[in-house]
């Protein structure tokens, strides 16, 4: 770009226009900057919230097992149970036969 030094202000105008490019370079560096931390921080929450859902399926399997043991100890109990009630049953029958005889 040719200055011409017989025009008065010409210097100043070409230095305003690279201090206001500069300055806005300095802006954008500072709203990268600022960006760059917005990042940082969602980057923490998303590891927070990563952590939050492994712990909730961790605790909803551990849940699920405990789950399942209590249904599988239900039905043995039931088991159990049944099992006894036909024994008696069995012994019962057993006895008032040997007693009729």
């Amino acid at each position: 770009m040719e200055q011409n030094n017989n025009e008065p202000g010409q210097n100043h105008v070409v230095k305003t226009k690279i201090w206001y490019y500069g300055g806005k370079d300095e802006i954008l560096n500072g709203k990268n900057e600022i960006l760059n931390e917005k990042n940082e921080i969602l980057n923490g929450k998303n590891e927070i919230l990563n952590r939050k859902i492994e712990f909730f399926n961790e605790r909803r399997e551990f849940l699920e097992t405990k789950f399942d043991n209590y249904v599988i100890g239900f039905s043995v109990l039931l088991f159990v149970i049944g099992g006894a009630f036909v024994i008696s049953q069995f012994l019962v029958y057993h006895f008032m036969k040997s007693e009729l005889s």
